[in-house]
């Protein structure tokens, strides 16, 4: 939640103070990021100015919080800050940057958008009078024009606990920010992820599990990123992916989900039936996929509250759908049987582990694989098979024989 009040100065300086100096603010509705209005702010030498809401009392110190907003400039010697301070002494100065603050930079530019990392508010000092909100300019050296709009003072939410909370996730970006991008970029990230920064592989600077919501149309065996996610799980990586969204026709499962030793997940509902999106198999070369179905149905996922993101939301939070959702599921999964059974989780005991003691919703192999996961089953069976799928590949005149 923005703790801030006329966060976008539609109600123009309503809620907003002016500290340090007079500066220049004014209202205006001829630039702006979105919505009606903006501030200006015409920077001279000394003449700086910072406009500032009081939230003292609103913020607690202990709990997580970001800051972002908005900043065009024109001709700025010095960076535009927005910062959140804790303010000493009896003047009411906002500006010194104590608890976290951010900058435009030097020039010329368009709107841009500045956002923060989560940090922890640190309790209020002694000396202390008042905890501000503030933007404006940095120091005396700051001339030029600057324009703030959609400024942002956030609360992280209750967060919503996922499949396994304790794993550490390494964020490796393959995809630009529509969501597409090469193959090559895909297949570098793929090896960065199982080899690790030295680039070898089982030095323990690498992943143990990559989990994979995205892929491409169906190929045939072998095609590069299907040997990339291989060569992962040789590696000694158990790969998830999702298996597309492009059902209920058959053979519709994307590259890299039809590679042989991944583990290739489907989507079902709530209510345990198969959702219409999540691809079938078989393979185009006649293998069995998904080989598991997982929950992909209005899933609450994590997203980011960037309004300039494709996907986002201001609670930090979105319900979703498609086999992008089910996918972390199996990968939570992965990582608990791991933790579980330590050192003898290899990538093929996982997989067989979840396919043998999944749930049989009642479809054929090509629809659901195993079944649907069912993680309490896997932590507590004793005795499993290996390989839990076995694909005979497909059969034509020319391997068969006929007798008379």
């Amino acid at each position: 939640r923005n703790v801030l009040k006329n966060p976008g100065f539609e109600q123009g300086l309503s809620n907003w103070l002016v500290a340090q100096g007079t500066g220049n603010y004014t209202v205006d509705n001829t630039v702006t990021h979105s919505g009606n209005n903006s501030i200006k702010g015409v920077f001279v030498n000394a003449n700086l100015g910072r406009l500032y809401q009081n939230v003292t009392g609103n913020l607690t110190p202990g709990k997580k919080y970001r800051i972002s907003g908005w900043i065009k400039q024109e001709g700025v010697q010095y960076a535009p800050r927005i910062g959140l301070d804790y303010v000493t002494g009896s003047g009411l100065i906002p500006g010194d940057g104590s608890v976290f603050e951010l900058y435009g930079g030097w020039g010329t530019w368009d709107w841009q958008y500045f956002q923060s990392d989560w940090f922890t508010l640190p309790s209020m000092p002694a000396d202390a009078t008042a905890l501000v909100f503030s933007i404006g300019g940095f120091d005396p050296l700051t001339s030029g024009t600057a324009w703030f709009d959609d400024v942002s003072l956030e609360e992280l939410p209750a967060q919503l606990p996922g499949v396994a909370p304790g794993a550490w996730l390494w964020n490796v970006k393959v995809l630009n920010q529509y969501g597409y991008g090469y193959e090559s970029w895909i297949i570098n990230g793929i090896n960065f992820a199982s080899l690790g920064q030295d680039g070898v592989p089982g030095t323990g600077d690498e992943a143990n599990i990559i989990s994979m919501s995205l892929g491409g149309g169906a190929k045939e065996v072998g095609d590069p990123m299907s040997q990339a996610v291989n060569l992962a799980v040789d590696r000694g990586v158990t790969v998830v992916v999702a298996a597309g969204n492009s059902g209920s026709g058959m053979s519709t499962v994307g590259t890299p989900g039809v590679a042989e030793k991944v583990i290739t997940v489907g989507a079902s509902a709530k209510n345990d039936t198969l959702a219409s999106f999540s691809s079938r198999g078989p393979t185009l070369d006649g293998r069995i996929k998904p080989d598991i179905l997982a929950p992909g149905v209005n899933i609450i996922s994590s997203v980011t509250t960037n309004p300039s993101a494709v996907i986002n939301d201001p609670s930090g939070y979105k319900s979703l759908s498609g086999t992008s959702m089910a996918t972390p599921h199996v990968a939570g999964a992965a990582a608990l049987l791991r933790q579980y059974y330590g050192g003898n989780a290899t990538p093929q005991f996982i997989k067989d582990n979840l396919m043998s003691n999944s749930k049989d919703l009642g479809y054929n192999v090509y629809q659901q694989g195993g079944g649907r996961l069912d993680l309490t089953r896997a932590l507590s069976q004793k005795v499993g098979v290996t390989p839990a799928s076995l694909s005979l590949g497909r059969f034509t005149a020319a391997n068969t024989t006929a007798s008379a």
